[in-house]
């Protein structure tokens, strides 16, 4: 995977993915947008809804990302419309290997590839655990067109071993199709076009974003402010992941999103002092780098602040950060209040109790 040398940055993201003006990580041609989060954000919710609703709430949760995973492999390759016999899957997996790295969700290693449909892949360094199973899954599904039957060995926490073939008997079609190139080389972005002021005269992206650095060989991302590894998602399966819980458990889940997300970054910025050193103003642009969200307004007084929040992800989810620095800020509770000002813009109120 090719790097620059300026920023850091794999040439992978900056050709496909720019930075907007209005707190977005957009693909080029493309309406697809992408955050950044953090890993142990996942593990959090994960293990608040398993804790409330044990096996049901996790099998409910990987098979969303399941289903999901396939809109982000659609993204990577193109829309697979064509079956036939043959399929070139080792060349495509070797696509989706590369994307999974520069995405930060591990290496994927194709062992085995059988022609009657049998497959072993070795998973290393999987960003979260319980999905990795939920996303091999998916690309079986996109290279196979079938379920999978799945045989999953841990060798160590950093590897584990699926075996896959067919759920379903009789004559399988594989897909085929032609590769949509992933990575299109448009016109370089001007500085204007993209958050903060500063841009990397090589590849064209936000100097504040080389704050993330890129382990190629373990396929992992770690973001140097925040001191954890973080990984590149696309919105729409986030929330379509929190659809499939609301089904389940109602209106609900939002505010334990809010709750889970306030606690966790207020825990997280009293554990670390880079954090604690930042300011308001710095932490706030930090999540509009991960492309969660425009701050357009901060306003505080006695009570607490109230800021505009432009285009968030999930409003929900960035209230919760937002909330917890400010309850750290005050070393008190703060009750959150939002209001919808117009489509996709937001005003946040965060209140000391």
């Amino acid at each position: 995977m090719e790097i620059c040398f300026e920023c850091g940055i794999p040439i992978i993201i900056s050709r496909n993915f720019e930075w907007s003006i209005d707190g977005q990580i957009l693909k080029r041609h493309s309406p697809n947008r992408y955050v950044v989060i953090d890993c142990d954000q996942l593990r959090t919710l994960y293990e608040l809804f398993t804790f409330l609703d044990g096996p049901r709430a996790a099998t409910i949760i990987c098979e969303a990302r399941r289903k999901a995973m396939a809109v982000e492999i659609r993204d990577v390759l193109g829309d697979i419309i064509i079956r036939s016999h043959f399929y070139p899957s080792r060349s495509i997996l070797g696509k989706l290997q590369l994307f999974f790295k520069a995405f930060g969700y591990g290496d994927l290693r194709l062992k085995n590839y059988d022609i009657n449909g049998t497959s072993v892949i070795e998973f290393h360094n999987p960003h979260f655990q319980p999905f990795a199973e939920a996303e091999v899954k998916a690309i079986w599904e996109a290279l196979e067109g079938t379920q999978a039957i799945v045989i999953q060995k841990v060798i160590r926490d950093s590897c584990i071993v699926f075996t896959l073939e067919s759920a379903e008997e009789g004559r399988k079609y594989r897909l085929r199709k032609k590769l949509v190139k992933t990575s299109i080389p448009g016109k370089k972005p001007k500085a204007k076009e993209l958050a903060g002021d500063k841009t990397c005269s090589t590849c064209g992206s936000p100097i504040e974003a080389s704050r993330f650095t890129w382990n190629t060989k373990k396929g992992s991302i770690y973001d140097s402010v925040r001191e954890r590894h973080v990984c590149l998602f696309n919105t729409q399966s986030l929330n379509e992941l929190i659809n499939d819980l609301m089904k389940h458990y109602d209106d609900k889940v939002n505010e334990l999103i809010l709750r889970a997300v306030k606690i966790y970054t207020r825990n997280l910025v009293k554990g670390s002092r880079i954090l604690r050193e930042m300011g308001t103003g710095s932490f706030l642009r930090s999540i509009s780098i991960k492309g969660e969200t425009l701050i357009s307004g901060v306003e505080e007084d006695a009570r607490g602040a109230e800021l505009i929040l432009e285009n968030p992800w999930n409003i929900h989810f960035v209230s919760g950060e937002i909330a917890g620095w400010y309850e750290y800020i005050y070393n008190r509770r703060c009750e959150t209040m939002l209001e919808e000002r117009k489509e996709n813009s937001w005003q946040l109120r965060v209140e000391k109790l």
